[in-house]
């Protein structure tokens, strides 16, 4: 399978989840980008900040290494972001 989108700045992490989305963490614009055979939308203003590893459990729940922030993050299925680990919120 081939996947193609332009614009994506400094992918640094990519993770698929059950349905076969991918997620890529952009460090150069410190967004996460979903990407489906549909659509491609980024989840942004969530004061991210070098977003780099991310994995995607079996219910769609994004965890995100903030490093910047010094922080670990869920993003839910439905984009709300809280804080796990660390010293950011």
């Amino acid at each position: 399978v081939s996947i193609a989108v332009s614009g994506l700045s400094v992918p640094s992490g990519v993770a698929v989840d059950t349905l076969g989305n991918l997620y890529v963490a952009e460090t150069g614009i410190n967004s996460i980008k979903k990407i489906t055979p549909e659509n491609v939308s980024s989840i942004l203003g969530f004061g991210f900040q070098f977003p780099e590893a991310l994995t995607v459990d079996s219910n769609g729940v994004v965890y995100l290494c903030d490093t910047g922030n010094n922080a670990v993050k869920k993003i839910s299925p439905s984009n709300q972001v809280t804080n796990l680990a660390g010293s950011y919120s």
